[in-house]
């Protein structure tokens, strides 16, 4: 096995282990690992947008059991988040240097991560009003599209709804399954489009990474929900200030 192909598989399973415990953060661990290790990591965009609905896809089946979906959250989150995920494509095309972009998300989802560490609702719920559903699916949309991270943002909304984060897990992945059907649609038709070796690179990453997503998830199912929310909001606020530095340079 090639050494390149075999860094990819551990990235993408180490990743995958990440969104079995929290949930969210596929897209985000695994290119933030490519662009730490890579110069030009095109390709690899394109394996972990197209591994990333199967991720989403079996957990969303394995969450099902234990809670249920919020529909009406979906619909809302999802409509806004299409129009996000467009623009978001249209923004890659005109805007060449998207840096001060990323570092500004990355410090949002950072600074909002923290707080909800020390405080369990935060005012960005507002009450569940359907406008600020909608406006975090346009924002995450958005993000999701230009690089891979708006999940990171829409689970941020839904985990601080709730007592207990495990039970937004399948209404996230719902959403994650709709929104990255239309980026690889639009992205797979555009400039960014797939070729045999990326969709080889990921029928052979496959399994591993299906096994590792089902060892992450037993893991969040076995510790307490308090303990849960601390990792779940820390590895988020990480993940924050991974954007921001590793967007400000250029990296991801």
């Amino acid at each position: 096995m090639e050494a390149g192909l075999l860094v990819t598989i551990l990235f993408l399973s180490f990743a995958s282990l990440i969104h079995g415990i929290a949930g969210v953060g596929f897209g985000m661990v695994a290119m933030s690992l490519f662009s730490i290790t890579l110069g030009d990591f095109g390709e690899s965009v394109a394996v972990v947008g197209l591994l990333a609905l199967v991720v989403y896809f079996l957990l969303f089946l394995a969450t099902t059991r234990r809670a249920k979906i919020d529909w009406s959250m979906v619909l809302i989150i999802t409509t806004g988040g299409v129009a996000g995920v467009i623009a978001g494509y249209g923004f890659l095309l005109v805007i060449q240097d998207q840096s001060l972009f990323k570092m500004i998300v990355g410090t949002v989802i950072a600074g909002l991560s923290i707080l909800s560490i020390f405080q369990h609702k935060l005012s960005l719920s507002a009450g569940g009003k359907w406008w600020v559903a909608a406006a975090v699916g346009v924002i995450g949309g958005f993000v999701f599209s230009v690089f891979i991270a708006g999940g990171v943002f829409i689970g941020l909304y839904l985990y601080s709804r709730t007592n207990e984060p495990a039970d937004a897990k399948p209404t996230l992945q719902m959403i994650f399954i709709i929104l990255s059907s239309i980026r690889i649609f639009v992205f797979g038709v555009g400039e960014f489009g797939f070729s045999s070796a990326i969709l080889e690179a990921a029928l052979i990453s496959l399994l591993p990474v299906v096994g590792a997503l089902f060892a992450g998830h037993y893991i969040s199912t076995k510790i307490r929900q308090s303990v849960f929310r601390l990792t779940l909001f820390t590895f988020l606020a990480v993940t924050g200030v991974a954007v921001a530095v590793l967007g400000g340079f250029g990296r991801i």
